[in-house]
């Protein structure tokens, strides 16, 4: 059996699973579908990915609602459509399932867990990575915050892939410190709450400008896009896959790119009922 007709014949018995899943209403099927998916084929996120364009987005804050941004962005402006997970299951087994998803587009924008970003990196080679943030919100403990800081600091350190970075976060420049093309978003800076210590070589970061800056040198890299200090959280993510989906072809004005921003989707939403 060739290797193309065993992975057709994974998808197909995967994507068989997630629907019986959906009809007896055992779950969304994704992650199901994955991992028969990659039961069969275990090298299935590799082949899939090939001669498509992909784009990771990864951080503790954020991944799915900027993911979901970065589709409706490029379906509008760069004129395709876009594989991804709309259930924001950013797994191995959910990520398989979102690109053997039919039609299967040259675009995909593809949520990433912060742990399996490195592995999943590796196995699809993607055009653009997105390093929205890190912290505690999720991340419970300040060590794990600087375990995966330094997981991503020793997986980005060729120039094959453009990073597009919150270069506020310490933690964030410091994993891309190695990468050979990165592009730098800042907002004016933000202190960093567990930012008391530089990632890089341990010693007390200074914040007294309303910005960091070590002895060791980390952070003293210019910023490609400068932004609006006054923006939220939302709209940060929002400036960083605008330029993300610049990189992947759409032509996005300035005039676009205020829209774009002032719309920027949030979990948290406001309704008047009767007044």
């Amino acid at each position: 059996m060739t290797s193309s007709l065993r992975l057709k014949i994974a998808c197909a018995l995967g994507n068989t699973a997630g629907s019986l899943s959906r009809l007896f209403k055992r779950g969304r099927g994704e992650t199901l579908t994955g991992r028969v998916i990659l039961a069969l084929y275990p090298n299935a996120i590799n082949e899939l990915t090939k001669n498509r364009d992909v784009v990771l987005i990864s951080g503790t804050n954020g991944k799915t609602t900027s993911t979901s941004n970065l589709v409706n962005i490029l379906s509008q402006f760069a004129g395709e459509g876009v594989s991804t997970s709309r259930s924001g299951a950013n797994m191995p087994a959910g990520i398989v399932a979102a690109l053997a998803q039919s039609p299967r587009h040259r675009l995909a924008a593809i949520e990433c867990d912060e742990m399996y970003l490195p592995a999943m990196y590796r196995a699809i080679s993607p055009s653009v990575v997105v390093l929205l943030n890190l912290s505690r919100d999720q991340l419970h403990r300040t060590g794990e915050v600087r375990k995966i800081a330094q997981l991503w600091h020793e997986t980005f350190t060729k120039d094959d892939v453009t990073l597009v970075i919150d270069r506020d976060d310490p933690f964030v420049e410091y994993a891309a410190a190695q990468a050979g093309h990165v592009i730098r978003v800042s907002f004016g800076g933000r202190r960093h709450s567990d930012g008391a210590t530089c990632p890089q070589c341990s010693n007390i970061l200074d914040w007294s400008a309303g910005n960091y800056a070590c002895s060791c040198g980390l952070g003293s890299k210019l910023a490609d896009v400068r932004s609006d200090k006054k923006l939220s959280g939302p709209e940060r993510n929002t400036v960083l896959v605008t330029e993300a989906a610049r990189l992947m072809g759409a032509e996005i004005s300035a005039a676009d790119a205020q829209e774009i921003l002032d719309n920027s989707p949030d979990r948290i939403s406001q309704f008047d009922v009767d007044g």
